[in-house]
């Protein structure tokens, strides 16, 4: 999962390191241990260390920080959403969104190679964390891809779950084991177009009282389709989580001023 990036000084607060707690207080040296192109824009990234060695089981769709030294006492830290987590190899498997968009991030994993060292922070909790409705709607592409996987197969198997994912070329569409409850359809974004997820979600008009809905998208899939959750279907807030995960023509620093300002 890909949130905004935020800029801070290295000294600006204490950290728990090593092996502490396993909470979101915590900081971890690792090293990365392998990659793997999934797709023509998502590439795995895995991470090991002895610091994983209390690292929580059952974490799939929370996330971690990932922190990245930009020299000049600053560093980035963005979120992105935990893929997978084996305890008995100590490895945490990223995916991150590669040739896209722009980003100290995205530069970090496009070129990053095996034997590097980077700090993370957390795990951090799920998004989403109402799994025993009756009725899901779960919209993302490339950049929440994990968390919509990982919320499909949290969710009890006698609910309906209705998955849009979005990608920016074919190849990009992902072959993924979904529970037998989930219908997914998968939308091409071309030339920064996302009329078809869009129209898509638009045709799920009549949704039980109680449905979930998650979206995590780019800003305006998710403007336009939080709005027709909210005033079409008239589902309430507390069952919606909506963000905008990037922004067309903006980068991450952009997009969390337009967030601040209320302009998305």
């Amino acid at each position: 999962m890909v949130n905004k990036e935020i800029q801070t000084a290295k000294q600006s607060a204490p950290e728990q390191r090593g092996n502490g707690r396993g909470g979101r207080g915590v900081v971890r040296e690792v090293v990365v241990s392998r990659t793997q192109q999934l797709s023509p824009h998502l590439k795995r990234v895995v991470l090991t260390g002895d610091s994983l060695s209390d690292f929580p089981e059952d974490q799939e769709g929370a996330y971690v920080k990932l922190r990245i030294d930009q020299g000049s006492e600053k560093l980035i830290m963005r979120s992105y959403t935990i893929q997978a987590f084996d305890p008995s190899t100590r490895e945490l498997a990223l995916d991150f969104v590669v040739g896209q968009h722009v980003g100290p991030a995205t530069d970090w994993a496009d070129t990053v190679s095996v034997g590097q060292k980077v700090s993370i922070g957390g795990p951090g909790p799920r998004k989403m964390d109402c799994f025993g409705a009756s009725a899901y709607l779960l919209v993302g592409d490339l950049t929440s891809i994990n968390a919509v996987t990982a919320y499909a197969n949290l969710i009890d198997s006698s609910a309906t779950v209705h998955v849009f994912l979005e990608a920016p070329s074919s190849e990009d569409f992902l072959v993924i084991d979904w529970p037998k409850n989930v219908q997914v359809s998968w939308h091409l974004a071309e030339k920064g177009k996302h009329d078809s997820i869009v129209e898509a979600v638009k045709q799920m008009e009549s949704l039980p009282v109680d449905t979930h809905v998650f979206i995590a998208s780019e800003a305006s899939v998710f403007r336009e389709l939080r709005r027709f959750v909210r005033d079409n279907v008239g589902l309430p807030n507390e069952q919606l989580f909506a963000s905008a995960y990037w922004k067309e023509g903006k980068d991450s620093d952009q997009l969390s001023m337009d967030k601040l300002q209320d302009t998305i």
